[in-house]
């Protein structure tokens, strides 16, 4: 049996889920807050009782926004870095299991080639909790686009929120378990009943584990570059861009749905993985334990025939003999009970 300690896949999904709701409490609560200061500004001016004097409190307002938005994207960046490395070892360490299970199916196809071709790895629409991979794909690619569009000074952050939403949008529409099967698994898995042979784990787990270091790569692609441009826009803020803190917010918005989808797919698809290791193990054990069991009982009929006298075995061989010898008068009668009917049938014609 396979040892499947490896996290618990509604635990982590719950966490992440956490963690997402939590960050995103966090940056409205940020700019609410700062929010709130501006529209107080904007009505003592309003009522002309601004003084300079609370320039400082406004001034500092704003800069504990710009400070904490992006230290929530920098903690954010790191822990989608601490994520793709902690999966990333999981993976390496499931080689391991992955190879004592495709020796047992090497063996077993050596030694009953018919069964191990029968065996199929039968799955469910519940174990494909992934994204579709050209959907994920598009995913990375689109928001990294629009993050790195946030460096530019004529862009709207209202059209970046915009489009933002449509790839959020896109990507959850599309997910559905038969298209991640397919785009995942191919030609070896059937649509119909997501099962697959036996002979094909070794490169269907091949196909899992690229996946997993596909999906990975594309969220750690602009880690470095990302972090680089917190401090581009703290600079463009202090320099009077007054849209910085609207677009560090959606950054970090951004940023936040990103940790949240690697994580379900990275969870995913480890999931996926060891699912299959753990049914073609049990698979290959219960062959191997139906053939010991029949083993077992011809070592012990031929263990018991070796203790018979020559008198008992001569009498055994005279059963076997009357027995045939009867086997063969009943199938002649048979025969010639059928020819006599033909023959009363033409005798009455």
């Amino acid at each position: 049996m396979i040892n499947t300690a490896y996290i618990h896949e509604n635990d982590f999904l719950v966490e992440c889920m956490q963690e997402y709701n939590e960050n995103a409490e966090d940056i409205q609560h940020i700019m609410g807050k700062l929010s709130v200061d501006l529209s107080r500004q904007k009505d003592m001016k309003a009522l002309g009782i601004y003084m300079e004097d609370v320039d400082d409190y406004f001034t500092e307002s704003v800069g504990s926004a710009i400070s904490a938005l992006g230290d929530k994207i920098l903690n954010l960046l790191e822990k989608l870095k601490t994520m793709i490395k902690d999966f990333s070892d999981r993976l390496m360490g499931r080689k391991k299991i992955e190879t004592e299970v495709n020796s047992k199916i090497d063996k077993l196809r050596k030694e009953n080639p018919k069964l191990a071709d029968k065996l199929e790895i039968k799955l469910s629409e519940s174990d494909f909790k992934i994204d579709n991979v050209k959907d994920l794909n598009e995913y990375y690619k689109n928001v990294d686009e629009l993050i790195e569009r946030l460096k530019k000074d004529d862009v709207d952050p209202k059209t970046i929120q915009g489009k933002f939403e449509k790839v959020k949008e896109k990507l959850e529409k599309n997910s559905t378990a038969i298209k991640s099967a397919t785009a995942i698994i191919g030609a070896a898995i059937s649509v119909g009943t997501l099962a697959f042979k036996l002979k094909d784990v070794k490169k269907t787990c091949s196909d899992v584990a690229a996946q997993e270091r596909h999906a990975a790569a594309q969220a750690n692609l602009n880690l470095s570059n990302q972090k680089e441009m917190v401090k581009f826009l703290r600079d463009k803020k202090a320099n009077g861009d007054t849209t910085a803190t609207t677009k560090l917010k959606l950054f970090a918005e951004m940023v936040n749905h990103k940790n949240l989808v690697t994580g379900r797919n990275l969870n995913g698809l480890e999931k996926l993985g060891m699912k299959i290791l753990q049914a073609a193990g049990d698979l290959v054990e219960n062959a191997a334990s139906r053939a010991d069991s029949a083993n077992s009982k011809n070592e012990r009929f031929t263990k018991n025939l070796g203790k018979l006298t020559k008198k008992e075995m001569q009498k055994l061989q005279t059963r076997q003999d009357e027995k045939n010898q009867a086997d063969r008068r009943g199938a002649a009668t048979h025969i010639y009970g059928d020819q006599n009917a033909n023959h009363r049938q033409f005798a009455q014609h």
